[in-house]
């Protein structure tokens, strides 16, 4: 023992692992493999994700838990992510307005847009609950001219979301079989409502079996094709990225989305792909630049403003200023709801604005030579990096990568903090021991 603390070499060795494990934790690696193709500044691209689709009815919502119906418990916070409003819209236009990046460019939301407005409930029951019919959105509606006054003045840039936010097909299936539930909530034109007991319709681009394969794929094909076609008749055109909704897709939604020329797909470090034999999901990682095996480009969200959620600007801004430590772009996610005057909530909305003008504050302030991008534009960047992704050990590097994006998608805990100091002491300690003796 005595020969092992006195050796340099191991002293050397230990060092060595310190400075690394330094380096990697608090950002002091960055990712070169893309890194030369971005501008040598910050960048920060905002995504928000759920525009469109019918308001929550929070009276009906009400009358179930009146029942005696329980309100899912995660699901609560879910009511204040409501409809937007034309005022809604032109107060958050305003404080985008406000501020400029070190190009006098405005911050502009990557908007998710969600192509339909509802089911045509009428024809689905003409059909005998056997064929699926929507309402889209249309150029008359207020809230879609709303949405492209934003396009013109330069603060909303929409995206392909999803044609509906629910798993139709399964839907249908269970109004089919005869669900009280569902049929009683099909009579008040609705879907689903967050209530305990309720089934889940969140496999938008996951199949919970996949039995037939041709069968998935036309499904698949049918929402995206539609979807596309919408978006192009709302905003003249046509989307370059998409967003599943609860970051579920799989390898087939990702074939049917390169065919209609969806180059990136926003997401989270991870995706739910599937379920395993006892029903419990199945993720898989990536990293910000990965490439799908279509050769589309992941664009890997890493900082978190969600007001309505009990997070404020500066808990965002702290996961800013770790992505840029780790020489990533700011990828924030931001939902509606923290800008509805729809919700449970209504006075809410000054809250939500009021943390977002001082998150762009904050960021402006610290960082003068900030960019603000799109996803698209994001994406556009990282296509040509093409040549410098690293052909050799691919599963080393795709490993080390995706601890990077963990990291910068959390924030420091204190045991992280504990347990480098605990390493630091050792190793002070040792000098002493190595040195002097």
């Amino acid at each position: 023992m005595r020969n092992f603390l006195f050796k340099k070499r191991y002293f050397l060795v230990y060092t060595s692992f310190l400075i690394f494990y330094f380096l990697i934790i608090y950002g002091k690696i960055f990712l070169v493999f893309y890194k030369r193709n971005l501008p040598n500044a910050h960048i920060v691209i905002f995504e928000s994700d759920d525009y469109g689709g019918p308001p929550i009815n929070l009276e009906l919502i009400n009358e179930y838990e009146k029942k005696g119906y329980k309100l899912l418990p995660k699901e609560y916070k879910w009511l204040q992510n409501s409809y937007l409003t034309v005022t809604d819209l032109e107060n958050l236009y305003k404080i985008l307005e406000k501020h400029k990046d070190s190009r006098g460019r405005h911050p502009c939301f990557t908007a998710n847009i969600i192509v339909s407005y509802k089911p045509d409930f009428e024809k689905i029951k003409k059909s005998n609950f056997n064929h699926y019919y929507y309402i889209p959105h249309t150029l008359n509606e207020p809230i879609v001219k709303k949405w492209r006054e934003g396009i013109i003045r330069k603060v909303f840039y929409p995206q392909l979301h999803c044609r509906e936010h629910f798993d139709c097909y399964k839907w249908l299936k269970d109004l089919k079989k005869g669900n009280k539930l569902i049929l009683e909530l099909f009579k008040k034109n609705l879907v689903s409502l967050p209530l305990v007991g309720m089934p889940s319709y969140r496999n938008v681009f996951v199949p919970k079996t996949l039995t037939d394969k041709k069968v998935w794929t036309c499904q698949v094909e049918a929402k995206v094709k539609d979807a596309v076609e919408i978006f192009y008749n709302l905003f003249g055109y046509y989307p370059s990225s998409i967003i599943a909704p609860y970051y579920g897709w799989d390898d087939i939604s990702e074939a049917v989305w390169s065919k209609y020329n969806l180059k990136y797909i926003q997401g989270a470090n991870y995706r739910w792909i599937g379920f395993n034999t006892n029903g419990k999901k199945i993720f898989k990682k990536h990293y910000l630049g990965e490439r799908s095996k279509y050769g589309q480009i992941y664009l890997i969200r890493n900082c978190e403003f969600e007001p309505f959620k009990g997070n404020n600007y500066f808990y965002c801004f702290k996961q800013v200023k770790k992505a840029f430590l780790l020489g990533l772009p700011s990828i924030i996610y931001t939902h509606r709801g923290n800008y509805s005057s729809q919700g449970i909530d209504r006075n809410f909305p000054k809250k939500g604005l009021l943390e977002l003008d001082k998150l762009l504050t904050s960021i402006e302030k610290n960082y003068p030579d900030v960019i603000y991008l799109t996803s698209p534009e994001l994406g556009q960047l990282l296509e040509k990096s093409k040549k410098e992704v690293l052909p050799h050990y691919t599963f080393l590097k795709k490993l080390y990568l995706c601890f990077l994006q963990s990291i910068a998608a959390k924030p420091f805990n204190l045991f992280v903090k504990c347990l480098y100091s605990v390493m630091l002491s050792i190793l002070v300690v040792w000098a002493i021991l190595v040195f002097y003796n």
